[in-house]
């Protein structure tokens, strides 16, 4: 064999080995942070759990077969709705630490819900007046045993709550003059149910939610004959929103 067939071989074999190991070292690597991720991982989320203990707890109805809580507050105080032994549906508060349950009533209604409540343990929801169905609700307040009916806007036939915040400002929607055009609202004890305006002024609105602010979400559209897709929006104050 010449010299040059010598030194042809020795480069072959050092760049095949060279390139195989860089290429072996790279997989072995790329395993070793597979496992340590996937192991790590785990463990943190076994870690987790461990420190953050959950157990299911039923609550408990008002001797029906039926409870479905909607909000919990940051004192652990529930509230939702379940049913009774006639098969209605009333408002319920579950007790912070005990879970005892208290029935908020339905002021002589047929049925009532609460969907949120705050930490002065306020509730809000609905409930169905007398005549009523639970096609057309009132917005409902209750707080220390009493459940006051928030009535409409304009001579509207419906309205819900779905939100208080803790200076007790709450929102929701009400039907105006009983077309079904729904429009937000907020209320609160010294102003009373106002009309939050949407994007123009025969919009279809609904407030979902509001923060310690004041500060209001929902949606509303834009109406040319028909109601046009929903556009997410922000209220800082009435009919002062954002897009």
């Amino acid at each position: 064999m010449s010299d040059e067939d010598s030194m042809g071989l020795w480069v072959q074999f050092m760049y095949t080995y060279t390139w195989s190991g860089i290429f072996n070292m790279f997989v072995v690597r790329v395993f070793i942070i597979i496992m340590i991720c996937v192991f790590g991982l785990a463990g943190g989320v076994h870690a987790q759990f461990d420190n953050y203990p959950y157990a299911i707890i039923e609550l408990d109805s008002l001797g029906g077969s039926y409870t479905k809580p909607y909000a919990i507050n940051n004192r652990g105080w529930i509230t939702g709705e379940c049913s009774n032994t006639e098969k209605r549906y009333h408002a319920g508060l579950w007790k912070y630490n005990t879970l005892e349950l208290h029935d908020l009533g339905s002021l002589d209604g047929e049925s009532s819900v609460g969907y949120d409540i705050n930490d002065k343990v306020q509730v809000v929801g609905h409930y169905t007046p007398p005549g009523h169905t639970f096609l057309d609700p009132h917005a409902m307040y209750w707080e220390k045993g009493i459940m006051i009916d928030l009535g409409t806007l304009e001579d509207g036939i419906d309205s819900e709550a779905f939100a208080i915040n803790n200076s007790g400002q709450v929102v929701g929607y009400s039907d105006r003059y009983g077309e079904g055009n729904f429009v937000a609202f907020s209320w609160d004890k010294k102003n009373g149910m106002i009309n939050l305006g949407g994007l123009d002024p025969d919009s279809w609105c609904i407030a979902h939610d509001i923060n310690d602010l004041g500060i209001a979400v929902g949606f509303s559209t834009f109406f040319d004959g028909e109601y046009n897709p929903k556009h997410a929006v922000i209220w800082t104050a009435p009919n002062e929103l954002i897009d």
